[in-house]
């Protein structure tokens, strides 16, 4: 009797076995073979993911809805340029008043910044820095709800981590209309507005530009 239990159990071990089981189901690996590891494989899988974040619809307000881009760099600046064409006038009015500059343009933290983060109270005003027309309205990984403006000649301004937008897709607005409120939406650590300048989709240092109503700054700069 012992005997034929011994047979049926080696039998049992081969039938597993033959039957390709999982690498991790062995009591002392438990884990999928890929995590904590740094490969090829998971790196894969991480551009995968984000790229399916991209295609994912967005809620961007009630009434709007545009889906969801994984980086600024994948929208469509040769289309915007395209869409919104005139002269850009280059006398800007500062986007949320009085806003002190917490976080300037340039490398922070090993990385780079490409804009500045203005600093003022949940909710304040959100304005539009010159005549344009809304292109972007949504979300993005990052950067929560976020606005993209375009000026004309390739010149776009951008506006993120909002709590709110007051307008939407394909919506005309002038210097100085409200277009949103400050917030703290996406990954922040703390309310402020991430606020760029770009030309044909590559970001510049927004203080080359002269702003109306800039007057309060932080004094490390």
């Amino acid at each position: 009797m012992l005997k034929h239990f011994f047979y049926f159990f080696i039998f049992s071990i081969l039938v597993s076995k033959s039957e390709g089981a999982t690498p991790w189901a062995n009591s002392k690996e438990r884990r999928a073979p890929w995590y904590n590891k740094v490969s090829k494989d998971r790196a894969e899988k991480r551009q995968k993911f984000f790229k399916d974040l991209g295609e994912a619809p967005a809620v961007a307000s009630s009434r709007f809805q545009q889906k969801a881009a994984a980086e600024l760099s994948d929208l469509p600046w040769g289309e915007y340029e395209r869409e919104y064409q005139a002269l850009f006038n280059k006398d800007l009015l500062w986007p949320v008043k009085n806003a002190k500059i917490s976080s300037g343009f340039g490398i922070r933290h090993g990385r780079p910044h490409e804009g500045l983060d203005l600093k003022a109270e949940m909710g304040a005003e959100i304005r539009s820095i010159a005549d344009g027309k809304v292109v972007f309205e949504g979300r993005m990984h990052g950067y929560g709800l976020i606005l993209v403006i375009a000026h004309g000649n390739s010149y776009t301004s951008i506006y993120a981590h909002n709590q709110s937008h007051s307008v939407k897709r394909g919506q005309l607005v002038k210097q100085g209309q409200v277009i949103g409120r400050l917030g703290n939406s996406g990954k922040v650590s703390g309310a402020h507005l991430h606020f760029e300048i770009r030309v044909q989709g590559k970001p510049i240092n927004p203080l080359k530009f002269q702003f109306k109503e800039r007057w309060v700054e932080s004094s490390s700069l």
